[in-house]
């Protein structure tokens, strides 16, 4: 009689391969990147905590967002501040562009560098595709910077979210807002700076 062949087990050891490294910038390298014209105009990119991201595009509903909030904010602020729209913040170890940002004094004292963050009263992100980066990494960026103030019009929900009291890192905590209001489609936002309120925007007035 023939004996039955038989397998043996055999143990093997999976080499996975491991995850490509990331590179991080300093706000330093990023500069020199632009500079150097390894970034440029036709790199929709920004520096998110030493690393570069692709910004998402920009759809017709969010470019009427944009421009709506950039009006009402620049018809509420008064002479010592100043209204950007797309433009960078030099931050710790960030270059956001928020759609909407409002910064101390007047546009020309930012001609030899940009805003950074004792400069800005007040960010402003418009979320279609990007709610999830803007709730939690631009939220602990902007916090991190000590941005008083930070909203995120939210076009999918149709409300707005804005954050104050920004809190620092600490050891077993990232930066972060201590409060979050939410307004609906048919409520009020208040513009405050710097303690002070200067008005509200309906926020069916910007909404597209």
């Amino acid at each position: 009689m023939s004996t039955p062949a038989t397998t043996d087990a055999v143990s093997v050891n999976v080499q996975w391969p491991t995850a490509p490294a990331l590179l991080r910038f300093s706000v330093a390298d990023y500069h020199r990147m632009i500079e150097a014209g390894v970034l440029g105009e036709d790199h929709p990119v920004e520096l998110l905590e030493g690393f570069v991201v692709k910004m998402a595009p920009i759809g017709p509903m969010h470019a009427v967002a944009v421009s709506l909030i950039y009006k009402r904010l620049g018809e509420l602020i008064t002479a010592d501040w100043d209204v950007i729209s797309q433009q960078p913040l030099t931050l710790e170890d960030s270059e956001p562009e928020p759609v909407v940002a409002v910064v101390r004094g007047n546009v020309r004292d930012y001609a030899a560098g940009h805003p950074s963050d004792g400069d800005v009263g007040l960010v402003v992100e418009v979320a279609e595709k990007s709610l999830n980066i803007d709730r939690r990494q631009k939220a602990a960026i902007y916090a991190a910077a000590g941005i008083a103030e930070y909203w995120i019009i939210n076009l999918p929900e149709r409300r707005a979210e804005i954050h104050r009291q920004p809190r620092a890192a600490t050891d077993s905590s990232p930066a972060a807002y201590e409060t979050r209001e939410v307004v609906p489609a048919d409520g009020r936002m208040s513009l405050v700076l710097e303690g002070k309120k200067l008005g509200e925007i309906g926020l069916s007035d910007v909404l597209p």
